[in-house]
């Protein structure tokens, strides 16, 4: 999640559980107790059953995903459904022990593990997938523990052949939600891990612990509520199966063994808490298509750093990091690189820019960054929507988009989720570029609409220069008949207080001139056709779109810690990315969609160990994944 510019440096569940949320693999409730879709299981290596394809059934060093299964070129890369991700994760755990047989000592290592997931990089690597309901935040919480005493179920001692049934699970997670209010309702953020004793077994549709899975994560719907819970039976039951192996790095191979297993799950409950999220075509999600793959283990038998201790954890696939063809190995990383580079894209434009919203802008009255204003602006052209990215960033706000003839209500409801009653929101251009519908909407809805509008692109820029921005001190020009320079323009003229003004080409608009005429402000002209529209002004033009940006950004940004990427040929996600770059305060580079340009690549270069988060616009069509790994390479190559 980004922080804007200006902020940087009582519960009672029912028991009987109804009601099923949507996802793939859904069945009817078990034993009245839940409805559960969303069954992710983490495979026993060599098991006669596997759960999912796999690549090898070898140790440390391989891949779940399996060529001889899938089609050569076809496994690796997650691909997005639809559904909804943890945008954050409160972790408690839930040690369900009759007769205390796991020692304090393990479970304090447990318990500081997940305290210390929250405070390295390995949980990074989960923020390039975005969900329905917006980006993960790098926010893992360890928010509570308890201690089950309940004996196990008459007739289901958790013996193999009779092993505990997931219902039993469920209703031991809600048994420690009503017995520790504190906690607060399940949802979306929370996460609850059930923790069993040495050889104690579980069942899962027919499948039973250290033969078929060592652990899996579920879900249930208590009232409202979606329950978010792993099932973590003791890995040391079956150490050849389940376990780490090789020196321990924690001291105590029962630890090390526990705590991969959990990484491997709450990493997926994250990126896919619902079944319905991010998954390849075969099912597998970001922890399965690197079990059991550790990479480079030091001499203390850690691959991973968190806080002051040493874990070996299971690393996690990523996307970004997949090359093509696939280099599996490579795409299974310990978090940098998930933290480095991330997408942020929706099923099209509209939601596109809502998901950048959300990235940035907390609920209203809430916590998280508070939005002060929205711009909204024409789904389907660029002019309006340009000169109103300095004005998301100066009201603190994000620009987004609708179609021409009314409001989205995707748009209305994020105008809602950011913004308290009686707020204003700014809709761009005239009633022939927005209809007056888009106005009565939001009025309807409670806000004050302030429309900025000329005559044309060139007068609506004017009117939000003057109206919005209250004639701002510095001005970027860049041509009207074109995106692309306008695009970083954007992003610095909000970085430096001040306004984006079009040309018409290389000719001045009488709008623009007039404005010119009466003002005395710093004047830049971003490309070439600015630059001969108006000879006085200081120009900043590259050899092509991609140079001028990354020169923008040299000329006004200097050392970034974050920078945002778009693609240069289309405007639709751009624009998003242009608003979204300017209430972070950060520059906007632009990209070909399938290659890397190369002043883009040594401008990122340049800033090797200073970026710490990029965050691309728009789906694979607007920016392939090959970019991203050429933006990644740039800046740890």
């Amino acid at each position: 999640m980004r922080l804007p510019r200006a902020l940087r440096p009582a519960f009672a569940a029912a028991l009987v559980i109804v009601g099923v949320m949507g996802g793939p693999g859904a069945r009817p409730a078990a034993a009245d107790h839940a409805s559960a879709s969303a069954r992710r299981m983490s495979p026993v290596r060599g098991a006669a059953h596997q759960t999912a394809p796999r690549r090898d059934a070898g140790f440390a060093g391989t891949s779940t995903c399996a060529p001889i299964v899938n089609p050569p070129g076809s496994c690796g890369d997650l691909e997005f459904h639809g559904g909804p991700i943890m945008r954050s994760a409160q972790s408690y755990t839930i040690y369900w022990d009759p007769d205390g047989a796991m020692t304090a000592s393990f479970k304090n290592a447990v318990n500081t593990f997940m305290g210390d997931l929250g405070s390295g990089t390995f949980y990074d690597s989960v923020l390039q997938y975005a969900g329905s309901n917006g980006s993960p935040q790098d926010a893992h919480t360890f928010a509570g523990t308890t201690v089950d005493t309940t004996p196990y179920p008459v007739g289901r001692p958790g013996t193999p052949g009779k092993p505990l049934l997931d219902s039993d699970i469920q209703v031991a997670v809600m048994r420690a939600i009503n017995a520790n209010p504190s906690w607060g309702p399940p949802g979306m953020t929370r996460a609850y891990h059930v923790l069993l004793p040495k050889d104690i077994y579980v069942s899962l549709d027919g499948n039973e612990s250290f033969v078929d899975f060592c652990a899996y994560h579920n879900f249930f719907v208590s009232g409202s509520n979606p329950v978010l819970y792993s099932t973590l039976p003791y890995a040391a039951t079956s150490p050849s199966g389940c376990g780490v192996g090789g020196t321990s790095p924690t001291g105590s191979a029962d630890v090390d063994d526990s705590v991969s297993l959990a990484s491997h799950e709450l990493m997926e409950m994250v990126s896919d808490p619902l079944g319905n999220a991010w998954f390849d075509a075969y099912g597998n999600e970001n922890g399965d298509l690197c079990a059991y793959v550790y990479g480079t283990r030091a001499a203390d038998g850690g691959n991973v750093t968190l806080g002051d201790h040493r874990y070996a954890l299971q690393l996690e696939w990523s996307n970004a990091a997949d090359t093509n063809p696939p280099n599996y190995h490579a795409a299974c990383v310990a978090g940098p690189f998930g933290g480095l580079v991330r997408r942020i894209a929706g099923q099209d434009r509209i939601a596109t820019a809502v998901l950048g919203s959300r990235d940035v802008w907390g609920p209203a009255g809430g916590s998280g960054s508070q939005a002060q204003t929205a711009v909204i602006a024409r789904s389907d052209d660029y002019p309006d929507a340009l000169a109103g990215v300095p004005l998301a960033g100066a009201d603190r706000g994000p620009l987004l988009l609708t179609t021409q003839s009314g409001l989205d209500s995707r748009v209305a409801g994020e105008v809602q989720r950011i913004l308290a009653s009686g707020s204003t929101v700014y809709v761009l251009g005239g009633t022939a570029a927005l209809s007056p519908s888009v106005d009565s909407s939001l009025q309807s809805l409670g806000y004050q609409v302030v429309r900025l509008a000329g005559d044309d692109r060139y007068a609506t820029a004017v009117a939000i220069a003057t109206t919005g921005l209250h004639d701002p001190a510095s001005v970027l020009l860049a041509t009207g008949l074109g995106f692309a320079d306008a695009l970083g323009a954007g992003a610095a003229a909000a970085h430096i207080d001040g306004a984006v003004l079009l040309t018409a080409g290389s000719t001045m608009p009488d709008a623009t001139a007039n404005y010119l005429a009466n003002h005395s402000s710093t004047r830049y002209a971003v490309g070439g056709p600015a630059a001969a529209a108006a000879p006085a002004a200081t120009a900043i033009v590259g050899a092509d779109r991609y140079d001028t940006a990354t020169r923008v950004a040299t000329r006004f940004f200097g050392s970034v810690a974050f920078v945002d990427v778009a693609t240069g040929t289309a405007f639709p996600d751009a624009l998003g990315g242009g608003a979204h770059a300017a209430v972070s305060g950060v520059p906007l580079l632009l990209t070909d969609p399938a290659s890397l340009p190369s002043t883009v690549a040594s401008y990122l270069d340049g800033q090797k160990g200073s970026i710490t988060d990029v965050v691309v616009f728009g789906g694979t069509a607007a920016v392939s994944d090959n970019v991203l790994s050429q933006i990644n390479s740039a800046l740890t190559g």
